[in-house]
């Protein structure tokens, strides 16, 4: 049940409350946060705005969060987002692709080994921001790679507003990213490029898994033994995926409040922004 919302402008939450019939609405997250008893928040404000948010509810008693990508916009931030996980902060991230069958099941094949060993993933989403955009294509290299650092990368942009001050660097815009390559463990390599139409294409030693139309179809193309340039072709399609990836993570807070035992590891988070850090490091260096 939707408790209560926020939002600065009035018309939206005009608009929110008439559609979903929400009583309590407010446009300041404290006095939201200090008149109810909160179970879970979910932030999609600006970016520079949401350490303060979660630093602010759990002074309040709140430790469960869904937060929209990007986590934050510092290298400061995330070790205060890391610290506070320390202390009973629980958070589910707006990169929700690793929740939906499609990228589910194609995860699956690679694990079954059915087409050899994992050899290369290519993430073809177009051209995009780092931050706008490539927070989900980081996302999915790391659910493909189980969520491990990787242990080189190299990243090209079209243009990076830098300054400098105290020997820290203030980048000014959210760029484009040209391309960036990852080598994970085992010499895995990774790409993330400026084309295509949001279709990922994974490469194992025996044949190809693509998840295209993000995530409209699963194509399967295993290699026919003693016909090097032949593939024995399968295509799943999917419909109604998006709603999966949706709710599974608020469902994931909601179990961890019911039974506070439960595992759930959130690392995939931390290493997510941290790369999308040493992406723009990569390309000043």
């Amino acid at each position: 049940i939707v408790e209560a919302i926020c939002d600065k402008s009035q018309e939206a939450i005009l608009n929110v409350k008439k559609k979903y019939k929400i009583k309590n609405c407010y446009r300041d997250y404290k006095e939201l946060i200090n008149q109810h008893k909160n179970e879970i928040i979910c932030i999609a404000t600006r970016t520079n705005e949401k350490l303060n948010i979660v630093k602010y509810a759990k002074e309040k008693g709140v430790n469960y969060f869904h937060i929209e990508k990007p986590l934050c916009n510092s290298t400061s931030d995330l070790i205060n987002f890391k610290k506070f996980s320390k202390s009973g902060l629980k958070i589910t991230y707006g990169a929700i692709r690793r929740y939906m069958k499609p990228y589910i099941d194609a995860k699956k094949l690679i694990n079954s080994k059915k087409l050899g060993n994992l050899r290369h993933i290519d993430i073809n989403f177009g051209s995009g921001q780092l931050y706008w955009a490539h927070p989900h294509s980081v996302d999915l290299l790391l659910f493909f790679t189980n969520d491990e650092m990787p242990k080189n990368l190299q990243a090209f942009f079209k243009k990076v507003e830098i300054k400098k001050s105290k020997g820290n660097f203030i980048v000014k815009n959210d760029p484009y990213l040209e391309s960036a390559l990852f080598i994970f463990r085992d010499n895995i390599t990774g790409n993330i490029n400026n084309y295509g139409n949001c279709d990922v294409e994974i490469h194992c030693e025996n044949g190809t898994i693509l998840v295209e139309g993000d995530g409209a179809r699963l194509v399967i193309k295993k290699k026919i033994r003693n016909h090097p340039y032949n593939y024995k072709t399968k295509t799943i399609q999917y419909d109604d995926y998006y709603p999966q990836g949706t709710f599974k993570p608020l469902k994931i807070l909601s179990e961890l409040i019911k039974n506070k035992t439960s595992s759930y590891n959130m690392n995939h988070i931390f290493i997510g922004q941290q790369i999308l850090f040493a992406l723009i490091a990569s390309h000043i260096n």
